[in-house]
């Protein structure tokens, strides 16, 4: 087990990357979640004014994702 010793991560190059791995599974889908109801909001309902860079890079989020009508 590699957190056995309770210090974390022993420091070998295997063990960070297991740790970014798992940090970004963790971490990842919420921060994609936000992003999606970020440009929703700014580009649908008009709900929230954001800076020019925020507004830019929540449409490019936005447009990177589709529906899929039945």
């Amino acid at each position: 087990m590699p957190f056995a010793d309770g210090d974390g991560p022993r420091g070998t190059l295997q063990d960070r990357a297991q740790a970014a791995v798992t940090t970004a599974f963790v971490v990842v889908p919420f921060a994609g979640l936000g992003v999606a109801v970020g440009s929703c909001r700014l580009l649908t309902h008009r709900s929230f004014t954001a800076a020019p860079a925020l507004g830019v890079a929540l449409a490019v989020a936005g447009s990177m994702s589709f529906s899929r009508l039945a």
